[in-house]
């Protein structure tokens, strides 16, 4: 097992091997210090504009998932085999968190020679698994850097509840200047006037290898429900906004949404569930890819779904619900005893 030393003023972890030279490296740490430094390093050299993320290949798609149906299989050395062949960049290890006395498997670009220092070449994303999860959750951060505060939030919610999965993406979600093939509608987020999302927004794009491992997970354990935390600011919107994408906006009773709702109700936060009334803030995620495939459209870069398992939940936050997530901790917890 390798032990991490955090440098002050660099993200570099000294590393003092055990294991000799198995391609599947061991690392020892605090993935609530790994996965902020690794947003912090991606706003330096990944922002706005900057064009850092590649698009992959339909191949290359290919491959990742079965890369990430490997490593759901625990099967790391040949998710390592296939990894290699796509990006020198990628790396699977082993993360045993120290905090939590627990071990995950991380994919993620990073130089391993001092330890773990991100890098950013693809820009695809960073992903955990726990091959023990007490819950089939999968955590997802699309905009950890728009969005401020998503990391710490995800993070510690997929630690806290016990989750199957992390997803976050690699780049700004305005990285790029193209737009987004698929037909999601139109965003001011990057600035300006109100345009087609781009191609480096991972929630609005299936050519990611964060869509493709979405879909792997949740097709290969149906059972999973995915959880994507949001951020805005906008006015009229209250401080949890919860929708399951869906193209009404319907909600089974007493299924998640309504009962997750329910549990955030009564607190000091304002919750509300989209629904097809309109509304000042109607940040409901009916362009969202992940929801798309999830509720079962047939091609969720064109199509909507009509319908939806609620496996999906979509949640819009206020910034001091990102700040202070104890509630929605707790709401996740009841909701998925």
């Amino acid at each position: 097992m390798k032990r991490l030393f955090p440098f002050v003023g660099a993200l570099v972890f000294f590393v003092l091997s055990l294991s000799g030279l198995a391609a599947v490296r061991d690392f020892e740490g605090d993935l609530r210090t790994l996965i902020p430094a690794i947003k912090t390093h991606m706003r330096q050299v990944a922002g706005p504009g900057t064009n850092r993320f590649v698009v992959p290949t339909t191949r290359q798609m290919n491959t990742w998932r079965t890369a990430i149906r490997a490593v759901l299989d625990q099967d790391l050395d040949t998710a390592d085999r296939l990894l290699s062949t796509l990006a020198t960049s990628y790396k699977i290890i082993r993360f045993t968190d120290t905090t939590e006395n627990r071990t995950y498997y991380l994919l993620l670009e990073a130089n391993l020679t001092k330890g773990i220092t991100p890098i950013v070449e693809k820009g695809w994303g960073t992903f955990i698994f726990d091959p023990d999860p007490q819950r089939l959750l999968s955590l997802q951060v699309p905009h950890p850097i728009f969005d401020a505060d998503t990391d710490r939030e995800g993070i510690e919610i997929f630690l806290h509840v016990g989750a199957g999965s992390f997803l976050m993406s690699g780049t700004h979600r305005c990285a790029n200047s193209r737009a987004s093939q698929c037909t999601t509608g139109t965003t001011a987020a990057c600035g300006g006037t109100r345009a087609i999302f781009r191609e480096s927004d991972v929630a609005h794009n299936v050519a990611t290898l964060f869509h493709q491992t979405h879909a792997e997970i949740v097709t290969k354990i149906p059972e999973t429900t995915a959880i994507q935390i949001h951020g805005n600011n906008g006015a009229g919107c209250p401080d949890a906004l919860i929708s399951n994408t869906n193209g009404d906006y319907t909600t089974a009773e007493g299924g998640n949404i309504q009962t997750l709702a329910g549990y955030m109700e009564g607190g000091d936060f304002e919750v509300r569930i989209c629904d097809p009334r309109p509304s000042v803030c109607n940040l409901c995620g009916a362009g969202n890819m992940q929801g798309r495939f999830t509720n079962g459209s047939t091609n969720p870069c064109t199509r909507s779904a009509s319908s939806s398992n609620e496996q999906f939940i979509h949640i819009e936050q206020s910034r001091q619900l990102r700040q202070d997530y104890s509630a929605l901790i707790d709401a996740i917890l009841q909701t998925f005893p």
